[in-house]
């Protein structure tokens, strides 16, 4: 008697998946990305280098990518510790802490925006009493700051939670057994399992800094050679007819994201290579 194999796949039709996925890949992302392409270069490359070579556009340009930066980089150590005692620790609150960690997921960035606003803003308590010692956090490259931090925190924890949860204790105890001291346990044990999280929680959070909008303006504001980011003079230029100018604008963080995506995956592969071998 001869038995068939079965198919054990819970999603049958191999060729029917592939083409659902190759459609909806295709009309969702890139379609749009190359419409995109057509629609920034349609003004020329001089029209391309002119838009991006503006007082105001160079400033936001720098602001955006020096604060997202910034910005990640204390979001990296903030998300370690924060994973590391939700992963490591028991403490009252512990569950409801984990679930708000997602709600910059969640809502939109107006309401980050505004939640920001009333707290760290010039009328709330705190801007008021900072400002008896002539200090800003609102309307200033410090509420932008503020506002990448809030939104790139979840991707760096997120990114790190099962990395953490993976550790294998007993290599750190047998650490301490043999005589280290817990400092040279977590570098030479914990931190290299860690590399490749934090690479990627980087480079998320460091993404979403860069495109990020709703949030930032209602903390930030609008005022050019100040806080001014580039998806607000993007937004200016569509408020004002000019779609050329949007686009090209829109294709230069296009280029700035895939850029930072394969110089921080490619030594996020190198790094795995590094610690498999």
């Amino acid at each position: 008697m001869i038995f068939k194999k079965k198919d054990n796949n819970i999603l049958p039709g191999k060729s029917l998946s592939l083409t659902i996925v190759l459609m909806h890949t295709t009309i969702v992302l890139i379609i749009p990305l190359i419409a995109l392409v057509i629609k920034g270069t349609s003004v020329g490359l001089s029209g391309i280098i002119r838009t991006l070579l503006t007082p105001a556009t160079l400033y936001a340009i720098k602001l955006t990518l020096g604060i997202s930066a910034l910005a990640a980089l204390f979001n990296l150590i903030m998300g370690l510790i924060t994973s590391w005692a939700l992963v490591r620790y028991d403490f009252p609150g512990k569950s409801i802490m984990d679930s708000m960690l997602d709600l910059p997921f969640a809502i939109p960035g107006a309401v980050g925006g505004v939640a920001l606003a009333a707290f760290f803003g010039t009328k709330s308590f705190l801007g008021a009493f900072l400002k008896q010692f002539d200090i800003q956090l609102s309307y200033s490259p410090i509420g932008i700051f503020i506002a990448l931090t809030f939104v790139g925190l979840p991707f760096v924890v997120r990114s790190l939670q099962p990395v953490i949860e993976g550790l294998d204790k007993q290599e750190e105890e047998a650490s301490l057994l043999l005589g280290a001291s817990p400092f040279k346990t977590f570098k030479d044990v914990i931190f290299p399992a860690l590399i490749p999280g934090l690479i990627s929680g980087f480079i998320m959070a460091f993404a979403r800094g860069i495109g990020e909008f709703g949030t930032v303006i209602f903390i930030a504001g609008n005022l050019p050679f100040k806080s001014e980011v580039l998806t607000q003079i993007i937004y200016n230029k569509i408020d004002t007819y000019d779609t050329e100018g949007a686009a090209a604008l829109s294709l230069a963080i296009l280029t700035i994201s895939l850029i930072t995506l394969i110089i921080f995956n490619a030594i996020q592969s190198h790094t795995l290579r590094k610690s498999k071998a």
